[in-house]
């Protein structure tokens, strides 16, 4: 399956750029920093580090997505990116961090990223991950991030929604 199969994120918001492994419970990205990125900065010829998070998150999509596919019905379910031809892909909304450790202030143009994502819990539809960042520094693998994250999927995206529409939020508080 593509990267276009299993996250709802596109050029120049999608980050990763391949998936290198997968396991039942962790997923291993890769992206290399361009001057694409929509979080590029010109001034720094970097992205800044503090994008970290949304390399994990993309990461974790990856793992959410291979999950999705592997249940029964899955990749028989047809999943079409647009969702005009099948179901289309379920998003999930990054909705904590903790504990985020960045050690550099920024990823170089041309750096590139090796992103392992683990699933530390999972509890209806809220799935926690653990996530390191790597990076090859003058031959040696190093650690640049890493941090604790939770995603949230909704039953019904379009519920969600609306009940999270800031107009349906501000009636409802007028009515009570």
């Amino acid at each position: 399956m593509t990267l276009e199969h299993l996250i709802p994120h596109r050029p120049p918001f999608r980050l990763i750029d391949t998936v290198l492994e997968q396991a039942p419970e962790s997923v291993v990205a890769q992206a290399v920093v361009d001057s694409n990125n929509v979080f590029f900065d010109a001034s720094l010829n970097a992205v800044p580090s503090w994008t970290a998070i949304e390399y994990m998150a993309q990461t974790a999509a990856v793992w959410v997505g291979l999950h999705d596919a592997e249940k029964p019905g899955g990749e028989s379910a047809d999943i079409d990116p647009s969702g005009e031809g099948g179901e289309q892909i379920r998003p999930a909304f990054l909705i904590s961090a903790r504990q985020l450790q960045v050690q550099q202030p920024s990823f170089a143009l041309g750096a590139t990223l090796r992103i392992h994502v683990d699933v530390n819990f999972i509890d209806g539809p809220i799935v926690a991950f653990h996530g390191t960042i790597m990076q090859c520094v003058d031959g040696v693998e190093q650690r640049v991030c890493e941090g604790e994250f939770s995603a949230f999927r909704p039953d019904s995206l379009e519920e969600y929604l609306q009940a999270s529409d800031p107009q349906r939020i501000a009636q409802a508080g007028q009515l009570a």
